[in-house]
């Protein structure tokens, strides 16, 4: 919002051999600025509305003088009349400029003229707003009541020349930091109609949808955010931020609609929301997934690509997800109760509560501050042809020991993340172990013994 410069006010002598009135009209906006001048401000206000009179009747008397036309929106001007003087300089400009050379100067006076009170109106009305913020804090708004001067200012401005889009888009701007979002709507809208595709006027109109949709999910409708979010990436594909901003709105939605499924009683109700939810979380993945293939160095963004792949129920790829967390954070519980869940929904049941397991130890077990130590002490206690002793033999020493009490079972898991495998001991035997160098699949089941069974001739 800058002040825009200043242009002077251009009043000639009246012509001669003309209607008396527009002659009259003319000579009392010239005796009207010399009150002006002298700082006699009643007496100029006087003479002003007496210019009014005369130069109204002048025009009906003799419209083709057009010249009038702009006396009589100074006079209106000069009384304050932004709307009146707008519509005396707009009949004027039209007609004057309308019959080309012939008309060249007068047209480019009275368009000086006009432009010469929208930058008084213009500048009165920045003055206005910065009255209005200054002192605040970073961050802070102006109370909507002290807006309200420059609100008006800019009205002014915009009612002198509607043509002009930089007071639409800075009014619209004061209305909706006086909370009046749908006076600024409006603003914004006629502004465009007068200038299509005004860059500043089409920024602020998406500004106050991104406004109006954050408004909305506060109330927990997320659908205008995500609206609002989606046409900006369509018009900057390339934003990252905004990408991972709408898969968290598609997240939030997912959420809400499936916790409102947990609590509806009707099935076929339930059964909606849950594929609503299905729906939402597989937006969610979908703009994780520009995220992440814009940022793969980002953990958080792809953690947050594999929930969201595994809420929609898109579980191979949510493995995959999962695997690669794993292979640069095997001591990750949170990415081990990932792998467990798409393991899970895959049916891979034992590479499933292997990862549970693993989670379970990782969150409570108690890490041995010597691991290899106590790799060897428990090869050496159970024996040279116990699981730990072969373990040992195979693998090397461990990387982590940690050890958990389940119930009556002490359970000691040992970890090697180079190698990305645990295995599971409870008294010196494999509960079980786990490897996370790829996805493991599922079983295939065993043909039936009809399909075993040939037919006999």
């Amino acid at each position: 919002m800058v002040a825009a410069g200043l242009f002077t006010l251009v009043v000639v002598p009246a012509a001669e051999a003309r209607n008396f009135h527009v002659a009259g009209g003319i000579q009392y906006v010239t005796q009207g600025g010399i009150e002006k001048k002298k700082g006699n401000l009643a007496d100029a206000t006087r003479i002003y509305g007496k210019a009014i009179a005369q130069l109204t009747q002048g025009l009906e008397e003799d419209p083709k003088d057009l010249e009038a036309w702009d006396y009589l929106g100074i006079a209106y001007a000069e009384l304050d009349s932004a709307a009146k003087a707008g519509s005396a300089f707009g009949s004027g400009i039209d007609k004057i400029c309308a019959l080309g050379d012939e008309k060249k100067k007068l047209c480019e006076r009275i368009r000086s003229n006009r432009e010469y009170y929208w930058v008084i109106y213009f500048n009165k009305a920045i003055a206005a707003y910065q009255k209005a913020t200054a002192g605040l804090g970073e961050g802070k708004e102006p109370e909507a009541s002290a807006v309200q001067p420059a609100i008006d200012a800019m009205s002014q401005a915009v009612a002198v020349n509607p043509g002009n889009p930089k007071a639409y888009c800075n009014l619209a701007a004061f209305q909706a930091n006086a909370k009046q979002k749908d006076q600024a709507l409006a603003t914004i809208q006629t502004g465009l109609e007068k200038a299509p595709g005004d860059s500043c006027l089409m920024q602020r109109k998406e500004q106050l949808s991104f406004a109006s949709a954050n408004e909305a999910v506060q109330t927990g409708n997320f659908g205008p955010a995500i609206t609002a979010y989606e046409k900006q990436l369509a018009a900057n594909p390339n934003d990252a931020g905004m990408a991972q901003s709408v898969g968290e709105l598609y997240f939030k939605q997912g959420t809400q609609q499936e916790e409102s499924a947990g609590k509806e009683a009707d099935a076929t109700k339930k059964t909606e929301l849950t594929t609503q939810a299905k729906t939402s979380f597989a937006g969610a993945a979908k703009w994780f997934g520009k995220y992440h293939e814009a940022k793969p160095e980002d953990e958080n963004g792809t953690y947050n690509y594999t929930i969201a792949l595994l809420r929609s129920g898109n579980a191979s790829e949510g493995a995959k997800m999962a695997q690669g967390l794993l292979t640069v954070k095997g001591d990750s519980p949170e990415y081990h109760s990932l792998m467990a869940s798409a393991y899970r929904d895959l049916k891979v049941d034992d590479a499933a509560q292997g990862h549970a397991l693993v989670t379970r130890v990782l969150k409570d077990g108690t890490k041995e501050a010597d691991a290899a130590g106590a790799a060897q002490k428990a090869a050496a206690q159970y024996g040279a042809t116990s699981a730990p002793a072969k373990a040992l033999k195979e693998m090397g020493p461990p990387d982590e020991v940690r050890g958990l009490t389940i119930g009556d079972y002490p359970v000691e898991t040992w970890l090697w993340l180079g190698k990305k495998h645990a295995t599971l001991f409870s008294k010196g035997k494999q509960v079980t172990e786990v490897d996370w160098t790829a996805v493991a699949s599922a079983a295939k089941p065993a043909p039936t013994a009809k399909a075993q069974t040939k037919k006999s001739r």
